[in-house]
């Protein structure tokens, strides 16, 4: 890939990354669903492109990384309850297990 469209795709994940953690600390739905919109936007965009199953690989870790800022962002949270709280760890582990299993897909 060119390097243009690599610091492209990271930017984007990076914003995905940074209105999900700050909808999930500050407690806003609209930025947490702007992380979410712009996450599954990008999904969508790499399976259009790509036609092999390379692009499994591809969306492994931000899927894992998306994971991974629910989980920081859940233990930083103030807003949210301790029963919330563990939903969030759940889901954030849900997300970590996803992205191991799409890296397995050949």
């Amino acid at each position: 890939m060119d390097k243009a469209l690599v610091a492209l795709l990271i930017i984007a994940w990076a914003s995905c990354y940074f209105f999900w953690g700050r909808g999930l600390i500050k407690g806003t739905k609209s930025d947490a669903v702007a992380g979410v919109a712009i996450a599954l936007a990008l999904v969508v965009v790499l399976l259009l492109t790509n036609r092999s199953s390379g692009v499994f690989s591809l969306l492994s870790l931000p899927v894992a990384g998306f994971g991974l800022t629910t989980i920081a962002a859940a233990k930083a949270s103030k807003t949210v309850s301790n029963d919330g709280r563990k939903s969030l760890m759940a889901i954030g582990a849900m997300s970590i297990l996803a992205g191991i299993a799409l890296s397995l897909v050949l």
